[in-house]
């Protein structure tokens, strides 16, 4: 079976009875996973949003199933996506994306190709505000500006003290102005190289074992990701495949292509939920366009709610999460062509990470 993105070996939990009662069919289903970033369970059309147009995610719910009581695994982006992938509580499950490594710079004892999969493009790292070009970060800007200040401090006193010295203005020795001087720059170079490189060494793409973009370029990373997706299908249209598509959106700095900037009544927010609607529809024109939609098992689901944190100045550029708070209820919708009754709503509840299990 080919796999991409990030699934070991998991069966899906909740559809047993489902692949139990299919076992007469000829092949094995191909296996489709969708899963958006911080997605609130008001943003999209089926959970009751009217001005956000979300008509590939709808699709899912009118053709499949939704479920209403699936509560995510954790309240923040690595427990819970841990908790997806393993089918094991958050808090034994450490964090899947900070990186891919353990005792060296390339050992990459974390990457996805050493836990099961056979194809990776993505990012390794977390995705943050830093990450386009003029955008402070959310996490240490502060800290930044504060450093940023001691260093202009530093440079300016170390030239006063010079202009003074060559001057006759100011009597200090040489050694002293060296010194200073010195510790000005050694105080630059720290704050640099963990701040000024973060972009560079945080914002990559890589394929396999190979880092393709460094840093990446924010304009065009949708496109890439969409692109990878769909020659994967046609690659294994044979199959049977697993491919899972963790999606950027609707993760801060929201990444958000020229054409569908200004789109939405929700400003950046509502953009960046339509395209990632459209790269939806792609996908699964895809499956359609291969033959593959009537034996083909479709999920989507978001990580957890909308973080409702996250703000430019006054612009709110979080999601709506209705009346769930804390471990927030998580949009999740499932589909197979040959084995589910049209607009089915299941009210069971679930945990995100009772999804999956490891066989």
């Amino acid at each position: 079976m080919s796999m991409e993105m990030y699934l070991p070996r998991p069966l899906t939990y909740l559809f047993w009875n489902i692949f139990i009662s299919s076992a007469a069919m000829d092949s094995k289903p191909n296996m489709l996973l969708f899963l958006a970033d911080d997605l609130g369970i008001g943003d999209i059309g089926c959970y009751g949003n009217n001005t956000i147009r979300t008509p590939n995610i709808d699709h899912l719910a009118r053709e499949g199933v939704k479920l209403t009581q699936h509560i995510a695994a954790a309240s923040f982006c690595t427990p819970s996506r841990a908790a997806f992938l393993t089918g094991r509580y958050p808090i034994r499950s450490g964090k899947w994306h900070q990186g891919v490594n353990c005792e060296s710079f390339n050992d990459h004892c974390h990457h996805p190709l050493n836990h099961g999969f056979d194809y990776f493009y993505g990012m390794p790292l977390t995705l943050r505000q830093s990450c386009q070009e003029n955008k402070p970060s959310e996490l240490d800007g502060p800290l930044q500006a504060q450093l940023w200040l001691c260093g202009q401090i530093i440079t300016l006193a170390g030239l006063t003290l010079t202009a003074g010295k060559l001057t006759g203005l100011i009597s200090i020795h040489w050694k002293i102005i060296a010194c200073f001087a010195l510790v000005g720059g050694l105080f630059f170079t720290s704050w640099y190289s963990s701040c000024g490189f973060v972009r560079y060494w945080n914002c990559i793409l890589m394929r396999n074992h190979e880092v393709t973009e460094q840093p990446m370029r924010s304009e065009r990373t949708a496109s890439l990701m969409l692109k990878e997706a769909l020659s994967f299908i046609k690659r294994n249209r044979h199959g049977p495949f697993l491919l899972f598509v963790s999606f950027l959106h609707v993760h801060t700095p929201l990444f958000t292509t020229a054409k569908f900037l200004g789109k939405s009544h929700h400003g950046l927010y509502g953009d960046n939920i339509e395209e990632m609607d459209w790269m939806v529809g792609k996908i699964l024109d895809s499956l359609d366009k291969e033959g593959l939609k009537n034996n083909t098992f479709t999920y989507f689901a978001s990580d957890h709610g909308g973080l409702l944190e996250a703000q430019d100045g006054s612009a709110q550029l979080g999601g709506w999460n209705g009346i769930y708070k804390g471990t927030k209820s998580t949009t999740t919708l499932y589909e197979w062509w040959n084995q589910k009754p049209n607009e089915f709503v299941c009210l069971k509840l679930l945990r995100l990470e009772q999804v999956m299990f490891s066989p």
